[in-house]
């Protein structure tokens, strides 16, 4: 299978360094741009989203297998709506993502609009917010690379795996949008979680949309809250310490707990660990390993496992919105 990858450009050597370590069929091709690359491996996309999911392969954003190569001719929209038409499923929605390293004059959402019309004309449901699936097409000069399949075998339903929040007018802080990613790439269901409790919380980013899902949020740390955050009805800021809150209210049960504190990778990990106790059966939690300067795949590696110490390992992930730092999803064991 070839496959068109993304991650950030600052950190494309340690992801390949990830899948030389994880993947003995994984070979380079060619970088197509920046943290873009072409790449091949055995298997198929379903089995081959699995995989990055579960080692997991931190450092990638989006893949998007390669279905056909085609040449910049006259007839290359045919081949694609004919490629839409043989494999998408007319009973799931579907978009089109184009992306482009090209000097040749595009009109991007001309070709969009007339792909999408075509392929709707074939009894196809276009829908770009929430599809199902996705024909991806990458332009690279005279070369044309275009494959269709799921959004869950993409990794993410963003077009190279970049979302685009919008700030609204009770917007907090940029710390919303690694939770809202988090949720969204992660395809986390918070529909059964009924109380959260965020460590090391003001401003009140996560907490605030984690509370706007429904869950009940106790919100930990002796700074202050954003007000925004404190007016929602299902938000209880205790103006204190962790431990603090841990020797006087010691008895609360929570189904998520979340930390995105600027702490020690270990450190933050002990901390989460003297909840362990306190989080129910299936319990998730979602945390931000801080990256230290020149940090090495091995160090990750050796956080990870220390953290399986304490919870069962999901998943991480550098999403978008991470700086230096990964989103690390896990459960109670």
């Amino acid at each position: 299978m070839r496959f068109i990858f993304t991650c950030d450009e600052l950190s494309s050597n340690i992801m390949l360094e990830e899948f030389e370590q994880k993947d003995p069929n994984f070979k380079m091709l060619k970088w197509l741009n920046g943290g873009i690359g072409l790449a091949e491996t055995n298997g198929n996309s379903k089995e081959y989203a699995h995989f990055i999911y579960n080692k997991p392969i931190i450092f990638i954003r989006h893949i998007c297998k390669v279905d056909l190569v085609l040449t910049y001719y006259s007839n290359w929209k045919y081949k694609v709506i004919s490629l839409a038409k043989n494999k998408l499923n007319r009973s799931k929605t579907f978009s089109i993502q184009l992306r482009h390293n090209t000097d040749i004059n595009l009109d991007t959402n001309q070709i969009l609009t007339e792909l999408s019309t075509k392929i709707c004309e074939q009894g196809f449901t276009l829908d770009v917010k929430n599809c199902e699936q996705v024909v991806s097409i990458f332009i690279d000069n005279q070369d044309i690379y275009c494959g269709v399949d799921s959004v869950e075998n993409n990794l993410s339903k963003f077009k190279g795996g970049i979302p685009h929040y919008a700030e609204n007018e009770d917007f907090v802080c940029r710390a919303e949008f690694k939770m809202k990613e988090a949720l969204d790439v992660f395809d986390i269901d918070t529909s059964n979680l009924k109380n959260g409790v965020d460590f090391g919380s003001a401003p009140g980013g996560w907490t605030k949309v984690l509370a706007q899902t429904g869950i009940n949020m106790v919100a930990i740390d002796p700074a202050e809250m954003d007000k925004k955050v404190l007016t929602l009805k299902n938000v209880e800021h205790k103006k204190m310490t962790i431990q603090e809150y841990f020797f006087h209210y010691n008895d609360k049960k929570f189904d998520i707990i979340v930390n995105d504190m600027k702490m020690d990778v270990q450190k933050s990990i002990q901390l989460m660990g003297k909840f362990r106790d306190k989080l129910n059966p299936n319990g998730l939690i979602i945390m931000t390993f801080k990256l230290p300067k020149n940090y090495t795949l091995n160090l990750i590696e050796k956080d990870l496992l220390f953290l399986q110490k304490e919870f069962k390992l999901i998943t991480a992930r550098q999403l978008f919105y991470n700086r230096s730092e990964i989103t690390v999803v896990a459960k109670s064991l």
